[in-house]
């Protein structure tokens, strides 16, 4: 909880503002939530809750400075901002479809099985090895279109996928389209379901690798590949543009698919789409997160992995004064239900 002042201002047009207090100094009903939050939080009897972290991701969201920053250089002064766009569509998707998202620097790669690379247009020689290696070691990589097509200080690789990559996914470019202000006319199907795709579009001809799916107008859009002890899908398009410019309506049952042919088990499945859940563990005790973002109360079933244990019926974390009967769980409007796990 974070207030500027302890009184809202009184000069200036921000009269009224950041202060938890009425204007006289007055208490205010936020300032007694904000008062049974804090003496809550601090309670000794919350220690093991604050000592127990959130369970690494079921997936990887690869973050890559570099790919950020080339995008904005390539990409500032265009209404289109398909770097922002696939990294929170990307987010969104996963997180929609019942599992955890983490976002994973290019180099804490290690500590994950499975990664999804949204806009990989550029990177490093050095971080291409590393991910290949990665992948050779027995990693599972998802990545949509042009990865590292742009290497070192910007520069095009005359074969793509760049800097040895065509090896890792099995593939080598056929064409490619740098037009995202018209990405949304681009559509593709996996496995014969159909896909929007958005931002740019890069077909393939096979070069080892598994064809998977085409683009409507018949170019190869989705190749499978093994490449050591692990595996790649790459996409030949960005679909979690799509999937951030329509919302989650678009695009959902593929990036379900996506978790289906990684592997990806949930920590926690949950029966309402609108709640999200998060398990933390600690030496001291486990807790199951139920994030409601909605303005009304949400009811769920939920399901753990079993290496997380189970809900303990009986006494709630939070809000405080709550119980839990082992039935579904109802979470209030607006608000976290924090459960215990035995």
């Amino acid at each position: 909880v974070l207030n500027l002042r302890w009184r809202p201002l009184l000069d200036g047009p921000l009269f009224g503002a950041f202060g938890a207090y009425g204007m006289d100094g007055a208490r205010t009903p936020r300032s007694k939530l904000q008062s049974d939050m804090a003496k809550w939080a601090n309670d000794p009897a919350q220690a093991a809750l604050w000592e127990a972290k959130p369970v690494r991701g079921e997936i990887g969201i690869l973050v890559v400075p570099e790919t950020q920053e080339w995008d904005y250089l390539l990409n500032y002064d265009r209404k289109e901002k398909p770097y922002p766009e696939a990294m929170w569509g990307a987010y969104r998707a996963f997180l929609e479809n019942s599992v955890q998202p983490d976002w994973v620097h290019i180099d804490d790669i290690d500590a994950y099985d499975r990664l999804y690379f949204p806009y990989p247009i550029m990177f490093t020689t050095g971080q291409a090895k590393r991910l290949a290696a990665w992948v050779e070691n027995g990693g599972t990589l998802i990545a949509e279109a042009c990865p590292g097509y742009f290497g070192d200080r910007g520069h095009v690789g005359q074969v793509q996928p760049n800097m040895g990559l065509d090896k890792v996914f099995g593939v080598r470019e056929d064409q490619v389209e740098f037009m995202p202000d018209i990405g949304d006319r681009i559509h593709f199907k996996l496995d014969g379901a159909a896909v929007d795709g958005g931002g740019f579009l890069q077909s393939y001809v096979l070069a080892g690798g598994t064809a998977r799916g085409n683009f409507d107008d018949g170019r190869l859009a989705v190749v499978e590949n093994a490449y050591g002890k692990g595996r790649t899908l790459l996409i030949g398009t960005n679909p979690s543009v799509a999937y951030y410019k329509s919302q989650g309506k678009a695009n959902g049952a593929f990036f379900a698919e996506l978790l289906r042919w990684s592997d990806c088990a949930p920590h926690a499945t949950l029966s309402n789409r609108a709640l999200f859940a998060r398990v933390h563990e600690g030496e001291k005790g486990s807790f199951l997160w139920l994030v409601n973002p909605t303005r009304s109360a949400q009811a769920t079933e939920v399901k753990l992995a079993e290496s997380h244990g189970r809900l303990a019926a009986g006494k709630v974390v939070w809000p405080v004064g709550s119980t839990h009967d082992g039935g579904k769980i109802e979470v209030p409007a607006r608000d976290v239900l924090i459960l215990p796990l035995t």
